[in-house]
């Protein structure tokens, strides 16, 4: 008939009907549960099949001298007693928190025109989680976008397949029935990749998160999330991933609205770049003396210093000694210096800090400093209080500050080797730090245009001297 409610009548003479919950328990009046059936017509099990006998064949809840049949069939009891049949057990699964009829997957899709046949499954991914996968035979190629438009006019998103596999034919059972063990499991690819490669950092980011969390291989930049086999579950473990790397910044909206990696990265520039603008990062700067200034234009230069494995075991004599890391005492050193040079006692400069991707402002005061103990304690303080203090996040200074902003001298102190592209825009003066097995090196990048080689040449041999100088004292 064409009416929306099946019923299936009463149990006859001899016979009980029973309404069970995934936990074997009665369901109430009105829940939709699996029915089960007890009485004189019982069958003794399946034959020749016992696993399934004990599958199917259980105990009454409150009986034990009882057997019980679990159908397989999902009803509900209505107030006059009739039992209104929901479905099968089988076709309904539990996806996240929702239950899923797959049936009506199915009724949905063979409505599309051109599709002649279709089987809707969950399946488990690589993690544990279910997604759906819907199979199909057709007379004519249908594109899988085009499907998944028409399912969503009729279904909730969480209900779309993940996968959708184009079959030829449907494996079958020698009884003639769908044989669903049989079918494929899906290798889920792209749909006309014209795989973009990633390219900006963003890129690259949400692209190993999209590999993290999806059956996809070959991902491009202009694939769709959902089309290649991600689903509102994975939408939010993508949020989440994205705001462990950039907190705060996006919402489980914005990545519906923002289906592909080239759009999302797009938006996630826009909203990083309009959130950092506005905590006004202000640039450090220190005044060297005229005689370090360059009097004509010259590229960037950089300048390298590296000190042995005897220089270092009486720094980290030291270091131990106070309680803070080798690099630390370098650094220190480095500020005292460029505080005698530039004969300020106060240096404003900017850290980035090892295993750290983003720059904190520090400010190093040296008045009254008479040793390097001093100086020392000084450094020790600033960096048991940097978790107090504001950091930005290293790939986005550079776009924050504009050129007309810039200050002349700028110093950026980084204890690693890093990749300092597009920072030399921002800072005249970057001085790294970087540990080798047997050795440690100094690099100093400089603007050339600003200071003068010679004078920078001049800068880094009086830092060694300083360092030698300063152990000598430190032995005696």
């Amino acid at each position: 008939t064409n009416s929306d409610r099946v019923t299936i009548g009463k149990p006859i003479a001899n016979t009980q009907l029973f309404i069970i919950d995934e936990n074997n328990s009665f369901v109430k009046d009105g829940e939709i549960g699996e029915l089960c059936i007890a009485g004189d017509g019982l069958a003794r099990g399946y034959l020749n099949d016992p696993e399934k006998t004990s599958e199917k064949f259980i105990k009454h809840p409150h009986n034990s001298q009882v057997l019980i049949y679990k159908t397989g069939d999902l009803v509900k009891c209505l107030p006059d007693g009739e039992l209104e049949i929901m479905g099968r057990n089988d076709s309904q699964v539990k996806i996240r928190g929702y239950r899923i009829e797959l049936k009506e997957i199915e009724e949905i899709l063979v409505k599309y025109e051109n599709i002649t046949g279709c089987a809707v499954m969950a399946m488990d991914d690589s993690k544990g989680h279910k997604f759906i996968v819907a199979y199909y035979t057709s007379n004519n190629e249908v594109p899988v976008s085009a499907l998944r438009e028409h399912l969503a006019l009729y279904l909730p998103l969480y209900m779309i397949p993940s996968g959708f596999v184009h079959m030829e034919s449907f494996p079958l059972t020698p009884n003639g029935k769908l044989d669903r063990k049989a079918l494929p499991r899906p290798e889920i690819t792209v749909e006309n990749n014209k795989a973009l490669p990633a390219g900006t950092l963003v890129e690259k980011q949400i692209l190993k998160i999209w590999m993290e969390l999806l059956p996809a291989v070959n991902i491009g930049m202009n694939d769709n999330f959902f089309e290649i086999g991600g689903n509102s579950f994975q939408i939010v473990m993508m949020s989440n991933m994205i705001n462990e790397i950039y907190p705060d910044l996006i919402e489980v909206a914005d990545i519906f609205a923002n289906p592909t990696i080239n759009q999302l990265s797009a938006f996630l520039e826009e909203r990083k770049n309009k959130t950092y603008m506005d905590m006004e990062f202000e640039l450090p700067s220190i005044k060297f003396p005229e005689h370090f200034l360059q009097d004509a234009f010259e590229d960037s230069a950089v300048l390298c210093l590296s000190i042995d494995n005897s220089i270092l075991e009486h720094v980290d004599f030291i270091a131990s000694s106070y309680g803070i890391s080798i690099e630390a005492v370098f650094i220190s050193i480095f500020l005292f210096l460029i505080s005698e040079i530039t004969e300020q006692k106060v240096l404003c400069a900017s850290a980035l800090l090892e295993n750290e991707d983003k720059i904190s402002n520090i400010t190093v005061d040296f008045s009254g400093v008479e040793d390097l103990a001093e100086v020392l304690i000084q450094v020790k303080n600033i960096y048991e209080n940097l978790s107090d203090t504001k950091c930005y996040p290293l790939e986005i200074v550079g776009s924050i500050i504009p050129d007309n902003h810039k200050k002349t001298g700028s110093v950026l102190l980084a204890i690693r080797d890093i990749d300092t592209h597009g920072l030399t825009n921002v800072f005249d003066i970057i001085f790294k730090i970087n540990r080798e097995s047997d050795s440690m090196s100094f690099l100093l990048e400089f603007n050339a245009s600003t200071y003068k080689q010679s004078k920078m040449k001049e800068l880094l041999n009086n830092y060694l001297e300083l360092i030698q100088m300063l152990l000598g004292n430190a032995e005696n």
